[in-house]
């Protein structure tokens, strides 16, 4: 069996293993100066509302800003700090595919997608083999573009997970830091959504393909003695449906990882307006 899916993919895991650090790291100095700054001017601002009573302020305020401050400080320039979120959006995510992907009999995505681009690449050599010595099959030439744009489909949707978790990771700093105000938090809420959905593809994707994938597989046998389309239609129909399927998981993420920050924004909000009716 090829592995073109796999092998790909393992090449994009080596090229981003250390993106994401390293461009942390690189922020992270000039976020650690631009944060102090802005503790220092939040809290002039506190001290200056203490002596001209603009608004009530309790000693609690006065902590909360405190340990918001820090844990902000702590987590936007400190990559340790912020290991334990990366892992998260990592293995969670994962964990919850692997998952899916058990109940529905598939050990891997990946391998099983492989197996069927491999199948499929093999249907097409026997249609070109038994098509003749100077004709090329059009079958083969079918089969071939089928198989050609399933692995490429495959291969950029997990590949465009990769790569732009690396870089959501890597400009944490920034917008971490924008949770320093109220009126810059919005900034953090926009990078979570971008963060969120390509931390989910690797979920999403295994719930989407499980069945059809573990289909495709059971139905793999049968492709591999088939000397007609008619004999190979319900594993290309079915390959055709991955494709579709596939294409559509960015899509779905989207609106997935929009609908968990709204909700998250919401409760936000909620318990702020029960804090200011309390206090009134």
């Amino acid at each position: 069996m090829a592995t073109y899916i796999q092998d790909t993919l393992d090449l994009i895991d080596a090229t981003v293993a250390t993106y994401a650090e390293s461009v942390f790291v690189d922020f992270a100095g000039p976020v650690t100066t631009t944060i102090r700054l802005g503790g220092l001017v939040a809290l002039a601002l506190l001290a200056i509302n203490v002596i001209m009573q603009w608004a009530p302020l309790r000693v609690t305020d006065f902590a909360k800003w405190s340990v918001r401050y820090l844990i902000i400080l702590a987590v936007a320039t400190s990559w340790s700090q912020f290991v334990p979120f990366y892992d998260m959006l990592t293995n969670v995510p994962t964990s919850v595919g692997a998952a899916l992907l058990d109940i529905s009999g598939t050990a891997s995505l990946n391998e099983a997608l492989d197996q069927m681009v491999t199948s499929i690449f093999d249907f097409s050599d026997r249609a070109a083999d038994e098509s003749g010595f100077f004709s090329v099959s059009l079958l083969s030439i079918v089969l071939a573009i089928i198989g050609a744009l399933m692995a490429c489909v495959a291969i950029l949707v997990s590949g465009i997970a990769k790569v732009g978790l690396a870089m959501a990771v890597s400009l944490a700093p920034i917008f971490i830091a924008t949770l320093l105000f109220r009126g810059t938090s919005d900034l953090f809420n926009s990078w979570a959504k971008f963060t969120l959905g390509f931390a989910l593809i690797p979920m999403v994707l295994a719930g989407v393909m499980g069945v059809i994938v573990g289909i495709g597989s059971a139905l793999i046998p049968d492709v591999a003695t088939a000397g007609s389309i008619s004999e190979g239609a319900g594993f290309l129909i079915v390959a055709l449906a991955a494709i579709f399927l596939m294409s559509q998981v960015p899509t779905m993420v989207n609106g997935l990882a929009g609908t968990v920050v709204a909700t998250a924004s919401g409760v936000r909000e909620a318990r702020q307006m029960a804090g200011g009716a309390a206090m009134a």
